[in-house]
């Protein structure tokens, strides 16, 4: 298997996963919140999908899937940003998100 998709994922240089949140999170990086927000929820939609896909490979780096999971967890910094920026009803908007953004959709037929 190529080294490629463990670096980009779990690796420490400025091209990988950890590098992309560190810095949506930093506070030298002067991103809007709402930017950092739907950045980290791609970044959990897609490691949530590579462990639906993948189930061996995610099982097989499970020590870095914790790690990274532990990651996703701890950025709830943003999101508390965003509640406090726009109110406690804004809470429940963020609590409607997540649970639809991480849901994959099911494709709709159309009559041709």
């Amino acid at each position: 298997m190529l080294q490629t998709p463990n670096y980009r994922l779990f690796g420490k240089k400025y091209d990988s996963l950890g590098s992309l949140l560190d810095r949506v999170t930093s506070d030298n990086e002067k991103l809007d919140p709402v930017d950092c927000y739907v950045i980290v929820m791609c970044a959990r939609q897609m490691c949530q999908e590579l462990g639906r896909a993948f189930p061996d490979y995610w099982s097989r780096r499970s020590d870095d899937v914790k790690v990274l999971q532990k990651r996703f967890d701890g950025l709830k910094a943003t999101r508390n940003a965003l509640v406090e920026q726009n109110g406690d009803e804004f809470r429940e908007f963020l609590e409607w998100f997540d649970r639809w953004f991480l849901n994959r959709a099911e494709p709709v037929e159309t009559d041709s």
